[in-house]
């Protein structure tokens, strides 16, 4: 205390020279780098991935949503600077639309099949990463041929052709990196942290593909085209430098589910029953009652009922979910463009500015609200999270935000004069109210699909495990995609309905000054036929394009929000299938709290039922009965009480979910602690069950 401060000490006072005063110095600076590079590269998770790993695999979604990006405006290019026939091209780009959501099923059911492992072994490739090596090189190679169509009447038949291709090679590049992530990453925090770096890999992904539009709307040039394919084709095949953590999937795959390679033994019957058709899942989704009635129609012999699976709801709620949100997605995709250049009656470069404007602005709000999302919903431990706060906090937010977003979509879009400024406002609100629905939409299909992989029978055992993860992705993705397939062609068809007339100003200006036209006079030529086009549109174009993104798109928002909101794999459900994933795992670090047994059943169904178990009945087994618990005690009294109580929820019309919970003296409660495997005491003490 006697010194002075260590800031305010001069050299001299301590006979320091300059040169080791700035030691200090550099030992800061290194400790700051090396705390960086530990934050970076240092494992963090269950799954063993440090941040770059994790940023790597994000990464090969990259091509694909730039690929994305390439083809998806195609169809307006084609209309638009290649004069083709709106009619035939609408009848065209609807049959091609219809055939999406096939390919995503048959991709799935192509994937859990493993047909490249005869090429690709899967002891050293994995199951995933095969196809995202070949198909992210088929759908560059695709893309890049997409704007190159021959004249005349063939440009029908290349787009067709380049878009199927480039479609096909996307889809197996989505289906292998979401059944990937389910099973590298076994937990909701690093699967929303990796949600978040995806984000951003789409994000540079659909701006890298989108400026191939931004210049082709303004100058389509064949030079210009043909000079674009140097571009798409090293974008598309971005992506590949994550195939190497693809092959972990095997890996992963193993160890979490105990499940062997394709040399060991097959599966068992009611392994390849579960996965033996390609439209299982979707059979699945229908409800039990129309299920019976299909299967007395078709069956002859046996109880239909013996053979259907009760109600999936969580796969119901999930399909119906997926289907709102591609019909959301495609109305404004589909109608945005043309609500810029014939509702703000933009063209040329005027239109480029617009779009540049209201895509920087989105895109800053998505990058700001991005890590505002991955910092609130990826921090805690899902094993640790006994009252499932977390859970419902992710939910409450989703629902908060899309609702919100509709509300204010209708007043921006629907209501409020047109102008940029309100394009750019919308733009940014559009981002705060949807940018954290795709943690929870994740989350949900994962957990989806690791209730799945977990077997119907939940034994734990190998063989009642499925192994359909790519089916049920695919399935998800099938039902988007279809959704989508069905709004653009209604609504692309509503844009010829409501009058909406188009000419090839192109072909108009070279054959009006003929082959001594200079470029700039072709380009001023262009821009005012177009400019003629926009102001002859009438007004009912402009009232059914405002329609369908500011009513339209806000219902189905709604419907999301609703579906969102009775998925049911949450609260002790959910808590349940984390427990199960770390004991499958073989995590030893499952923590226990005594504030689990006040929090446990904090989220619990709309009935409950308590059980008084007669004294001294828990941990007082019946001769030779090897379990401790009420349900194995053999007490008569306690499983008579159980089975009335059974019965009289099975009583119940409609669907029914119940908390059962049953009060034991304390000599009890604490036999049943002593006797349990499961990693929380109260899991034998306390359930849920639902009809």
């Amino acid at each position: 205390h006697q010194h002075p401060p260590i800031h305010a000490m001069k050299l001299a006072d301590v006979d320091v020279s300059p040169e080791d005063a700035e030691v200090p110095q550099q030992h800061g600076r290194a400790r700051c780098c090396g705390s960086a590079l530990a934050a970076l590269f240092e494992p963090r998770g269950r799954s063993g991935h440090s941040n770059f790993r994790k940023a790597r695999f994000a990464l090969s979604l990259t091509s694909p949503f730039a690929m994305m990006s390439v083809i998806g405006p195609a169809k307006d290019i084609y209309l638009e600077k290649f004069g083709l026939d709106p009619t035939t091209f609408g009848m065209i780009v609807t049959a091609v639309a219809f055939w999406e959501p096939v390919q995503q099923i048959i991709m799935g059911r192509l994937q859990d099949k493993q047909v490249l492992a005869r090429f690709f072994p899967v002891a050293s490739w994995g199951r995933r990463a095969p196809w995202t090596l070949t198909h992210g090189i088929l759908a560059a190679v695709a893309a890049s041929c997409m704007y190159l169509p021959p004249a005349g009447d063939i440009a029908y038949a290349w787009f067709v052709l380049c878009w199927l291709v480039t479609s096909w090679g996307m889809c197996g590049c989505y289906i292998a990196f979401e059944a990937s992530r389910q099973a590298i990453y076994p937990f909701k925090e690093e699967r929303i942290f990796v949600e978040g770096l995806c984000k951003y890999a789409c994000m540079a992904g659909g701006g890298a593909g989108g400026l191939v539009f931004l210049v082709l709307s303004s100058n389509a040039a064949f030079e210009v085209r043909l000079a674009f394919v140097c571009y798409i084709v090293p974008l598309g095949l971005l992506s590949i430098e994550a195939v190497p953590i693809f092959r972990e999937t095997r890996r992963a795959s193993t160890s979490s589910l105990d499940v062997a390679d394709d040399s060991a033994a097959p599966p068992t019957t009611e392994a390849k029953a579960d996965s033996g058709r390609a439209l299982v899942i979707l059979w699945e989704a229908l409800p039990y009652r129309l299920r019976l009635l299909l299967r007395q129609c078709t069956c002859r012999e046996g109880d239909p009922t013996a053979k259907e699976k009760p109600n999936n709801s969580a796969l119901q709620h999930l399909l119906a979910m997926k289907f709102w949100h591609g019909s959301y997605g495609i109305c404004i995709s589909t109608m945005l463009l043309y609500y810029i250049t014939y509702v703000l009656r933009l063209s040329s470069w005027e239109r480029v500015q617009a779009i540049l404007g209201a895509g920087a602005a989105a895109g800053i709000t998505e990058t700001v609200m991005n890590i505002v999302y991955m910092r609130l919903f990826s921090t805690g431990d899902s094993l640790r999270d006994f009252s499932g706060r977390n859970d419902r906090r992710l939910l409450t937010t989703v629902l908060g935000s899309r609702l919100l977003n509709a509300v204010l979509t209708i007043l921006i879009i629907g209501c409020m004069e047109p102008t940029v400024f309100m394009l750019i406002c919308w733009s940014i609100v559009t981002r705060i109210g949807l940018s954290s629905f795709s943690f929870w939409r994740i989350s949900a299909q994962c957990w989806l699909v690791d209730e799945d992989c977990l077997g119907s029978t939940g034994d734990g055992q190998s063989s009642s495990r499925n192994m359909r993860e790519g089916m049920i992705f695919g399935a998800l993705a099938m039902c988007q995609v279809l959704a989508a397939a069905l709004f653009s062609s209604l609504t692309f068809l509503g844009l010829g309905i409501s009058g909406l007339e188009t000419r090839n100003c192109e072909s108009f200006c070279s054959e009006l000054a003929g082959s001594n036209q200079t470029f700039d006079g072709k380009t001023t030529c262009i821009d005012e036929c177009f400019h003629e086009v926009i102001e002859g549109q009438p007004e009912s174009v402009r009232t059914y394009i405002r329609m369908v993104i500011g009513v339209l798109a806000p219902l189905c928002e709604v419907l999301i929000a609703y579906h969102a909101y009775k998925f049911p794999i949450k609260g002790a459900r959910l808590r349940r299938l984390n427990l199960t994933i770390a004991a499958q795992r073989g995590d030893e670090d499952v923590p226990w709290s005594p504030k689990a047994e006040s929090e446990a059943d904090a989220h619990f169904g709309k009935s409950q039922v308590v059980l008084l178990t007669p004294e001294g009945s828990p941990g007082k087994p019946s001769e030779g009965s090897p379990g401790a618990g009420p349900g194995q005690a053999g007490n008569e009294e306690f499983m008579e009480r159980l089975a009335h109580m059974t019965s009289m929820v099975q009583s119940r019309k409609g669907d029914v979910s119940v908390s059962v919970r049953w009060v034991m003296q304390e000599a009890g409660a604490e036999q049943c602690r002593a006797n349990t495997d499961a990693p929380l005491p109260l899991l034998p003490c306390v359930a849920e069950t639902s009809k």
